[in-house]
Formats: structure tokens, C-alpha cells, sequence
């Protein structure tokens, strides 16, 4: 029998294609590497900046932790001065009994006065 005339054909694929192929791969990979890094990069900036305004917030934060604080005792010792001064008028009005002091003004006036009769009379016993 005669062996008919049959083309030979290969199987496979064009190495010079399949090294372009890999080279294209390589260098979109090499690529995508870049921009990891660089978005890593920006990524550990940002994380830089938001530790230190952390770090500012928490002195910030301390600061008006100390601020109230002092109000706070402030606060407190005008309560305490109010007590006080409280409890002084309760007895003042005690000693009083109900004697109209009036206005302030005429307290005044009347003290004022007092302190110049007071300083009239000590003028005179002085002098005598």
C-alpha cells in the first residue's frame, strides 16, 4: 500500500510568542507591584499622620481633663464661700430679729457715717 502524501503538522505553540507573552506578564506584574508599594507608602503616611493627631488629641484631651478638674474645684469652693456666706447672713439675721437693714446703699451710708461720727469723736478725745 501507498502511503498518500499527508502534511506534517506540529503541535504546540510559537515560543517566541510565549516569551512575549511572559515578558508582557512579567512587566504588568512588575507594575502592579509598583503600586502596592506606593499604596503601601501612602498607607503608612496616612497612619503616621492620624498616630500623631492622635498623640495631639490625647494632650489635648488631658488638657481639658485638667481644665475641668480646676473648675471643678473652683466650683467647689464657691459653693463652700456660698455656704459660708450663707450661714453668715442666717446670722446676721438672727442677731438681727428682723431688723430692716434695707438697702445696701443705706447700710452703706449709715456705716459711712458712723465710722465719721466715730473718727470725729476720737478727733476729740485728743484733743481734750
Amino acid at each position: 500500500m501507498a502511503t498518500p502524501d499527508l502534511k506534517r503538522a506540529f503541535r504546540g505553540v510559537d515560543p517566541t510568542q510565549v516569551d512575549e507573552v511572559f515578558r508582557a506578564l512579567a512587566q504588568q506584574n512588575s507594575s502592579l507591584e509598583q503600586s502596592i508599594d506606593e499604596r503601601n507608602r501612602t498607607i503608612e503616611r496616612d497612619l503616621a499622620a492620624a498616630n500623631e493627631e492622635l498623640r495631639r488629641a490625647t494632650k489635648i484631651g488631658a488638657k481639658i481633663d485638667a481644665e475641668t478638674l480646676a473648675l471643678e474645684e473652683r466650683l467647689d469652693k464657691a459653693r463652700r464661700n456660698l455656704d459660708d456666706i450663707s450661714g453668715f447672713l442666717y446670722t446676721v439675721r438672727i442677731l438681727a430679729n428682723g431688723f430692716d437693714l434695707g438697702d445696701l446703699s443705706v447700710a452703706r451710708s449709715r456705716v459711712a457715717s458712723d465710722r465719721a461720727n466715730n473718727t470725729a469723736s476720737v478727733a476729740e478725745l485728743i484733743e481734750d
